[in-house]
C-alpha cells in the first residue's frame, strides 16, 4: 500500500486491502477511525458461539498514530458469541502510538508479532493469545493496564526495556522459549503467578516496583536476576509479595 499523504481515505484503503487478503504497509500516517479486524476480514464459525476473522495479508504500520481503537476481538451484546482474529502472516507496529484501547484478546498470529517502541496510552489486551513466532514488545511503554494472562508465546518473547506504568498481568502465561525482561520496569504491580518459563528467562536489571508476584511460577531453564535489590527480587520469586524498600 502506498504511504502517499495525498490519499484522504486511508481507512477505506485499509479495509479494502484486508477484505481482499492483501498485505498492508503504511508509514507516517494518522489513522483517525477505529481499526476493527473482526469487522473487516471474512469470518467463519469455528465452534458454536465462536467465530474467527481471517486476515490473510501481512499487517505493517511504521510510525503511525492511531486515534481510534484497534480491535481483534469482540463479543455480541448477549455474550453468547465471540469473534477473534486469526492473522496468517505478521502483525508489525513500529514506533506507533495508540491513543485508545488495543484489544487483541484470543488472537492467533502465525508469523512475527512486533510492537517495538510503541506507546499504549490506554488499556492493552493480549490475553489468551497464541503467538506462534517471535513476539517483540521491546522499548514499548504501556501507560494503561496491560493484560497478557493465559497467553502462549511459542517462540521467543522480548520485553527488553519495556515500561509498564499501570498493572500488568501475565498470570497463567506460557513461554515456550526464552523470555527477555532485562531492564524492564513496572511501576505499580506485575503478576507472573502460575507462569511457565520453559526456556531461559532474563530479568537482569529489571526494576519491579510495587508488588511483583511469582506464586507457583515454573522456571525450567536458566533464570537470571541481577540488580542491587536482588534479595527483594529473590523473595518475590519464591512466593512472597514484598513492598518496595
Amino acid at each position: 500500500m502506498s504511504s502517499d499523504p495525498a490519499s484522504n481515505n486511508i481507512g477505506d484503503d485499509i479495509r479494502d486491502r484486508l477484505s481482499k487478503g492483501k498485505d498492508v504497509y503504511i508509514e507516517h500516517r494518522e489513522i483517525k477511525e477505529d481499526l476493527d479486524f473482526t469487522a473487516i476480514a471474512p469470518t467463519y464459525t469455528a465452534t458454536p458461539g465462536a467465530r474467527r476473522a481471517v486476515v490473510s495479508g501481512a499487517v505493517t504500520f511504521v510510525k503511525c498514530q492511531f486515534k481510534g481503537k484497534v480491535t481483534g476481538y469482540r463479543s455480541d451484546p448477549t455474550g453468547t458469541e465471540n469473534t477473534a482474529t486469526f492473522f496468517a502472516k505478521n502483525i508489525t507496529f513500529i514506533e506507533c502510538t495508540f491513543e485508545e484501547e488495543v484489544n487483541l484478546r484470543a488472537c492467533t498470529v502465525n508469523d512475527l508479532v512486533c510492537f517495538t517502541n510503541c506507546f499504549f496510552l490506554k488499556k492493552a489486551i493480549f490475553e489468551e493469545g497464541d503467538f506462534k513466532d517471535n513476539a517483540i514488545f521491546s522499548k514499548s511503554q504501556f501507560k494503561g493496564e496491560a493484560r497478557f494472562q493465559n497467553i502462549f508465546f511459542r517462540k521467543k518473547a522480548d520485553f527488553l526495556r519495556t515500561e509498564f506504568f499501570e498493572r500488568v498481568n501475565f498470570q497463567g502465561a506460557a513461554f515456550a522459549l526464552d523470555a527477555q525482561f532485562s531492564s524492564a520496569k513496572s511501576y505499580k504491580s506485575v503478576d507472573f503467578a502460575t507462569v511457565q518459563f520453559n526456556g531461559h528467562t532474563f530479568f537482569n536489571y529489571a526494576d519491579l516496583q510495587g508488588q511483583a508476584v511469582f506464586d507457583d511460577a515454573w522456571f525450567k531453564g536458566r533464570c537470571e536476576f541481577c540488580k542491587q535489590n536482588s534479595i527483594q527480587q529473590f523473595l518475590r520469586i519464591v512466593g512472597f509479595i514484598v513492598p518496595p524498600f
